[in-house]
């Protein structure tokens, strides 16, 4: 499989995985459906990476960088997500059940049918997300984030009384933006001038 070359790399330690990643900013690792459960990933480099349906049950992925990465379908419950970087990435479909995403990055993440049931969320930051069908029954959650800069903690005061993130945000969407379709409308107009110039 086309993985079992990045697979080799990741063997060597997270050190090295960087290392190499490093070196080669231009290509994209496809690790789709590789089974990471249980390993000790804290700190790599996962940006771009192709992880979807990946097995990172159980696994440690504190300070992981997930940036606009694929986790479409991946398992990853009770893993240890703590402070990882999932900012553009697509978790659509996949499975966090009781996994910790303390403080995780998920600005403009998608989270479109993502499991987060028994997720403990505090001080996640959930800008500009993709949420519809998104689970999180019986999540735990102190307070979040909904701005990119984290200037504005929910509650701004106290913390959420248990059951209440849940409650609060467990129908919502994915939020619209008229200006940004407006921005996109305009960009796609301005590009059909120019092919017929």
């Amino acid at each position: 499989m086309a993985h079992q070359k990045y697979f080799s790399y990741l063997k060597n330690g997270v050190t090295l995985w960087n290392h190499w990643r490093e070196n080669h900013p231009h290509e994209i690792p496809d690790l789709r459906e590789i089974n990471l459960e249980g390993a000790n990933l804290e700190g790599a480099n996962f940006k771009d990476t192709n992880l979807a349906g990946a097995n990172l049950r159980w696994a440690n992925l504190k300070r992981v960088d997930f940036t606009n990465a694929n986790l479409s379908h991946a398992e990853c419950m009770m893993a240890d997500c703590s402070m990882a970087c999932f900012v553009g990435a697509n978790l659509s479909n996949a499975d966090f059940r009781g996994a910790i995403l303390v403080h995780a990055k998920l600005q403009e993440a998608k989270l479109v049918q993502t499991n987060l049931s028994q997720t403990n969320v505090t001080g996640a930051n959930f800008y500009d997300t993709a949420r519809d069908g998104w689970n999180i029954e019986g999540s735990l959650c102190e307070y979040v984030f909904w701005d990119w800069s984290k200037e504005h903690r929910i509650p701004q005061h106290g913390y959420f009384r248990p059951g209440e993130f849940e409650k609060r945000y467990k129908n919502s969407h994915t939020p619209h933006h008229p200006l940004r379709a407006m921005l996109h409308l305009v960009t796609l107009m301005f590009n059909r001038v120019s092919l017929v110039e």
